[in-house]
């Protein structure tokens, strides 16, 4: 019987007809038949198909069934290649999904860039939308750089009590002690730190200065992170005040404050004194110490080279400075080129996912049979962190 005269016939009789979806060929599919298939379907090929019709392209694109799709599929990473100028959303076999252009932007590459939603050239940020591939936010700093000042760092950091994205801003410089030529190198100078911060999407540029750091932290990639609206960082080395190579310190996002107190690391190994010997390990211990957000906890990697291994420690009470450890991994591939190992997520099947920054490669490791797996290659990249937005909405941005 044909779909028109059965829906006739229970009408006669009194049934209510089931809920209907279009497609594009006047066909009658069951809404919720329509919602089990298309989220079968990976985010990529949904994109695709909300071409066929309206009432597709509105099912696909609601909040609710973004949430149940991301539920059923792995997670997505993002991307920053080194020689397009794009950002890009990978799948775990390495696929890309989505292009967004970003240096055309006009945007130094040689600058301190990093995939953490905000893009730093000298004088502006910028934070993408990857759904449609806007600019979603444009950050200027105009103010001068001045004698002796660098380029400013940014992190930005989502507050999930408000739902707001920020952007902190710390700034870096030098402060001369009486008189003397910087660039002659026989003057005396201070380093100091000063941080500001903006909102976005809240209608106003302005930009609120806040007191810096209680200690001189670290900026590359893998001193610093932010979990549940907390920027987290290590200490800079060349802090003569600390003496504990393994001190965290925490901005709270919400607040726009420096936490007064440094958080302990899991591997404390406190030195006496500043003498030559004990700065080359402070600095061999902080190349072997990094920090990472795994599934939205604060982690602390420890990286072992007496005998290739490596440990995950997890922040499980801030106010004890209390770690566990998580996950410990015995010879870690690539070791020779490896340098820097980033953990992004851990999967359902309990596997880690991890960016191997020297040696340019997704790997898997497996706790459940110490084993590890190659994913794919990701060299012609920057910069690979996780997509915490959703591809079927535009409410958060990439990062």
């Amino acid at each position: 019987m044909a779909p028109a005269a059965l829906l006739r016939k229970r009408k006669l009789d009194g049934d209510a007809p089931p809920a209907v979806a279009a497609t594009n060929d006047g066909q009658l599919l069951p809404r919720d038949m329509l919602r089990e298939v298309l989220l079968r379907l990976r985010a990529a090929e949904l994109c695709r198909l909300r071409l066929v019709c309206r009432s597709w392209r509105s099912l696909t694109s609601d909040p609710g069934f973004a949430a149940a799709h991301a539920s059923r599929h792995p997670p997505h990473l993002a991307a920053l290649h080194s020689d397009t100028g794009e950002a890009h959303v990978l799948d775990l076999a390495g696929g890309i999904v989505k292009r967004v252009r970003v240096y055309q932007l006009g945007i130094d590459r040689s600058n301190d860039f990093h995939l953490d939603c905000v893009y730093g050239c000298w004088w502006q940020a910028f934070v993408l939308g990857v759904p449609v591939g806007e600019i979603a936010a444009d950050i200027a700093y105009e103010e001068e750089i001045r004698y002796g000042k660098d380029v400013p760092k940014y992190v930005l950091g989502h507050v999930p009590s408000t739902g707001e994205y920020k952007v902190l801003a710390i700034n870096f410089s030098l402060e001369l002690e009486g008189e003397g030529d910087i660039y002659q190198g026989w003057c005396l100078a201070r380093p100091v730190m000063t941080c500001d911060v903006m909102t976005l999407g809240s209608g106003s540029d302005r930009r609120r200065v806040r007191p810096g750091p209680p200690v001189h932290v670290a900026f590359a990639l893998w001193h610093r992170t932010v979990v549940d609206g907390v920027a987290y960082f290590l200490i800079d080395g060349c802090d003569d005040r600390i003496v504990d190579p393994d001190c965290i310190a925490s901005f709270d996002m919400a607040a726009e404050e420096w936490r007064p107190m440094t958080l302990h690391g899991p591997q404390i190994s406190l030195l006496g004194s500043t003498s030559t010997k004990e700065r080359m390990h402070y600095i061999r211990h902080a190349e072997g110490f990094w920090l990472a957000g795994l599934n939205g906890s604060l982690v602390a990697v420890h990286r072992n080279d007496r005998d290739w291994s490596m440990d995950l420690w997890e922040l499980v009470d801030m106010e004890r400075s209390l770690w566990t450890k998580q996950y410990s991994m015995p010879r870690i591939p690539f070791w020779d080129s490896y340098g820097f190992v980033c953990p992004l997520v851990v999967l359902d099947d309990g596997r880690i996912v991890f960016w191997m920054h020297n040696a340019g490669v997704i790997t898997a490791y497996d706790p459940k049979i110490s084993s590890w797996d190659y994913l794919f290659g990701v060299g012609q990249y920057y910069d690979v962190t996780m997509h915490q937005g959703s591809l079927l909405c535009s409410h958060r941005p990439l990062g």
